[in-house]
């Protein structure tokens, strides 16, 4: 492109929904202009209120190559661990500070098929990361996706609503089935904090 063109090209990452979430990625290139850049900054600060984070032109850039490995982390402790999506679901929410909609019910809102996209640019584009065979979809992903079960835009993700029923998946036989409230037996083992020879239990 002509050079004064590329001065005002740069890449803006909202996250969505974008009228909620506060994140705004900005990633300049080299030729982008340092006042273009400081102008959408201050509108997206400004006018939008969003929090500006600056981005290298890197693989899902940095909070999508965080979430994407979350993500992915989730999916693998879910399958090898046994747990429910509502059990995962009420680890990953307001518990530890994070919003209500959880992991599963966050997969549904963005898109699952969104989902399978970022992790397969990661794995193809970051050749190098240390943790890439995480980024391979699991079989219980491969089968949503096979199903088009794409989250709320399609009807049918983790969850799904039926009449005045919300169904969930379950991940060991992919079928639909009535909500189960999380349950999570007391552990025979316990939580030790070693401090000055001390512990203590929990």
């Amino acid at each position: 492109m002509p050079a004064e063109f590329k001065k005002r090209w740069m890449g803006t990452h909202f996250f969505n929904p974008p009228r909620y979430l506060h994140l705004l990625e900005l990633i300049p290139t080299s030729d982008t202009d340092p006042e273009i850049i400081r102008q959408v900054a201050d509108f997206g600060d400004r006018v939008l209120g969003k929090g500006i984070v600056y981005a290298k032109d890197t693989p899902n850039f940095i909070a999508n190559r965080l979430g994407t490995f979350g993500a992915m982390f989730t999916l693998k402790v879910l399958l090898e661990d046994g747990y429910t999506i509502e059990e995962v679901d009420t680890l990953t929410g307001p518990i530890v500070g994070r919003p209500k909609t959880g992991t599963f019910r966050l997969f549904d809102l963005v898109g699952i098929d969104i989902l399978g996209l970022v992790a397969k640019n990661l794995y193809n584009n970051a050749p190098n990361d240390e943790q890439r065979e995480l980024f391979v979809a699991p079989k219980l992903l491969e089968e949503v996706l096979a199903r088009k079960w794409f989250g709320n835009k399609s009807g049918q993700g983790f969850y799904k609503k039926s009449g005045g029923e919300i169904l969930t998946l379950d991940p060991a036989t992919i079928d639909t089935g009535r909500k189960r409230k999380p349950y999570f037996p007391p552990s025979k083992w316990c939580v030790r904090w070693r401090t000055r020879g001390s512990a203590l239990q929990i």
